[in-house]
């Protein structure tokens, strides 16, 4: 089952064959076999994305390929808290003078820094800011949508969610509202065509053991790309749909899986869960100890350990005795 001994404090999941792993507060990266292939000698990184990384040396960074060599020398700093965000379409996002802008593999600023803040691309577009409202930009730095939404989100199935007087709704790529801003904030994104909307009123309830206010929709439930509802509002929480499968919280918190159809295929039993990744999810039992199962709700691996991901690539971050390592899905040939 192990494919890498958990030895790590901190460990993220592979991105193009590699992981960001954490040694004595220095970050570098391994392989599939568990082989340091970049030495740890980074403040911090970011995961491999269309062939470079992040990396963080003091208060500057740059970007290395995956040889661990500087394509982009260390120059960036990351004046707005928000963080270097990787490649994506091309483009990344860096910060200038707290302003930003994008540049390409090389280092070139394609778009200048002028925006109080940007998003990175996905489907060719990228939401900005400007002066407290938001909009959209291509990849040529031509504005899709002038800046003029409370709230904007990453498109994701041709759609982006945004917010007009506190309701939240979605445009589609040429910058048309399709779904009029009618829901409650915070929607969810599009996922095999279904996205999770709140309804009825929002309860805030004082986690006094914590010491902060915890905030609950009464209702969620979800609707299709043309705004209608599907699957009607009758859930404390939901995830998003994946190989299927959404994840749901009944009304007593207990979580469980139902399909497209808002029918539900998993009853809820669990603690917490993760999405449906390579015909397998994440669930925590009650006893706390987490473990796999398939899309009929069969336990797959059994619960054993401390903290399970996602699998990735095959592979899946796990935690055991505090420590960070990665198992093989058993349902994926070697």
């Amino acid at each position: 089952m192990w494919v890498i001994e958990p030895r790590f404090n901190t460990a993220w999941d592979f991105s193009e064959g590699l992981a960001q792993v954490e040694i004595n507060d220095k970050w570098g990266f391994v392989n599939t076999n568990g082989d340091m292939v970049i030495e740890p000698r980074f403040d911090f990184t970011r995961k491999f994305s269309e062939g470079l990384s992040a990396v963080l040396i003091g208060e500057k960074f740059g970007f290395i390929d995956s040889n661990g060599e500087f394509v982009i020398k260390p120059q960036f700093k990351d004046e707005d808290g928000t963080g270097i965000i990787s490649f994506s379409n091309g483009l990344a996002r860096v910060s200038i003078n707290s302003k930003d802008g994008f540049i390409d593999p090389s280092g070139d600023f394609v778009i200048e820094p002028k925006f109080d803040y940007a998003s990175s691309f996905s489907e060719g577009l990228a939401a900005i800011g400007i002066g407290g409202k938001c909009g959209y930009i291509k990849t040529n730095g031509e504005t899709l949508v002038e800046p003029r939404f409370e709230y904007c989100a990453a498109f994701s199935e041709g759609l982006a969610r945004i917010r007009i007087n506190d309701k939240e709704g979605y445009i589609d790529t040429s910058g048309d509202i399709v779904i009029k801003p009618s829901f409650e904030c915070c929607i969810g994104i599009f996922s095999e065509g279904r996205a999770a909307v709140n309804f009825d009123e929002i309860l805030n309830i004082e986690n006094t053991a914590a010491g902060y206010i915890e905030t609950i929709y009464k209702k969620r439930g979800f609707i299709n790309t043309d705004g209608d509802v599907v699957i009607e509002t009758q859930f404390r929480d939901v995830g998003f749909f994946s190989e299927g499968l959404a994840a749901i919280q009944a009304r007593d918190g207990r979580w469980g899986y139902i399909n497209a159809m808002g029918e539900i295929i998993i009853e809820p039993q669990f603690s917490k869960t993760w999405h449906f990744s390579e015909g397998l999810a994440a669930v925590q039992t009650s006893d706390g100890k987490w473990g796999y199962i398939n899309a009929t709700g069969e336990m797959v691996i059994e619960p054993q350990f401390e903290y399970a991901d996602s699998f990735y690539d095959g592979l899946a971050r796990v935690k055991v005795n505090n420590k960070l390592g990665f198992i093989r899905n058993p349902l994926r040939t070697p």
